[in-house]
């Protein structure tokens, strides 16, 4: 290949060969096709890839006047001839993509054609085969990175993912039957499912971490504002509150009850007063109130035998005073 003034690429190239060629179909199984010398090389073969346009890769469709411009890269000549197992000929490349692409590494070349298939089970050297190509005719030489023709097919160029559009008695030019087909569809259809549903689930999950991002965001405001308060003064009046509730009511019940909590404290001086009475489930303002009837009804108590004592009489059993929960309850909402 040589470079012309333009920045084209001009030069001879193999264009394919005779012998079998392995194609796959959609379902991934492979079969073996026959390329015979008295179909590669007719005259009629020849002439209808003189001319025609070259291709970077194969389009997904047949090239035509309506798609040219999309597809064009530059052009086939006219003097195609046979050259031993070998059709070859002149070629301009004018794309300047194309060109770059050719200088990295991509020279290896493949026909794109229509071809008749005739169903055939035969051997040619040590290789089988299932079909035998017939009626090949041109549409476009592309340029590939791997051709089916092998190396000789290059730049100086038919691929592994050659278009070999089939012909059959029906007139039809799809090589794949209806049933691989639809299969091919089944399973694009499928992909397109799956993608919708995980671009879904990265949206879900997208819209959860912003929402544990402002929660995070929430939280770290409020801690922050926290640390900045100065608690000091609560933490003090919770301290004196302790001691006071532990003085109290150690003196009642007369033991030490630095193990306990507030709670358990104040329900402990509770049934040393009130044995009968029922403190399951009831509120730590519930609680609180009785205790402090109780201290007051111990007070109440223990002046009363003061007072007996200070006249050198004792205090009668009839003399005690009795209080009902009720009353206690009551007075000390009362404030007695």
């Amino acid at each position: 290949m040589t470079k012309t003034d333009e920045g084209y690429l001009i030069g001879k190239a193999i264009f394919t060969r005779t012998g079998i060629f392995q194609y796959q179909r959609a379902d991934g199984t492979v079969y073996n096709e026959l390329r015979t010398p008295e179909e590669v090389f007719s005259q009629d073969s020849i002439n209808s890839f003189k001319l025609k346009p070259i291709t970077n890769n194969h389009p997904q469709e047949a090239v035509n006047a309506d798609n040219i411009s999309k597809y064009q890269v530059g052009n086939i000549g006219e003097d195609l001839k046979r050259d031993g197992n070998n059709l070859v000929g002149s070629i301009i490349i004018t794309d300047s993509k194309t060109i770059k692409d050719i200088n990295n590494g991509k020279r290896e070349l493949s026909l794109g054609y229509k071809v008749a298939l005739v169903k055939e089970d035969g051997i040619l050297g040590n290789e089988n085969y299932q079909f035998k190509q017939t009626n090949i005719r041109g549409n476009h030489l592309a340029i590939v990175y791997q051709g089916r023709a092998g190396h000789e097919a290059r730049l100086n160029f038919d691929s592994q993912d050659a278009v070999c559009v089939n012909i059959n008695n029906n007139n039809n030019d799809n090589k794949m039957s209806e049933k691989d087909t639809k299969e091919l569809q089944e399973k694009l259809d499928s992909l397109e499912t799956n993608k919708k549903s995980l671009t879904d689930k990265i949206g879900e999950l997208s819209i959860k971490c912003d929402t544990l991002e402002g929660e995070r965001d929430a939280l770290k405001t409020k801690l922050d504002e926290a640390s900045k308060l100065d608690h000091s003064k609560e933490i003090s009046e919770k301290v004196k509150a302790r001691v006071d509730l532990e003085k109290t009511a150690g003196k009642i019940l007369k033991k030490d009850l630095s193990d306990k909590a507030d709670s358990e404290i104040m329900t402990e001086v509770i049934k040393s007063e009130m044995s009968d009475l029922n403190l399951d489930g009831k509120s730590e303002e519930y609680l609180k109130a009785c205790f402090d009837s109780c201290v007051s009804l111990v007070s109440k108590k223990n002046l009363d035998e003061q007072k007996g004592l200070f006249k050198g009489d004792s205090v009668k059993e009839d003399s005690k005073v009795e209080w009902t929960q009720s009353e206690i309850i009551n007075n000390r909402i009362k404030g007695i």
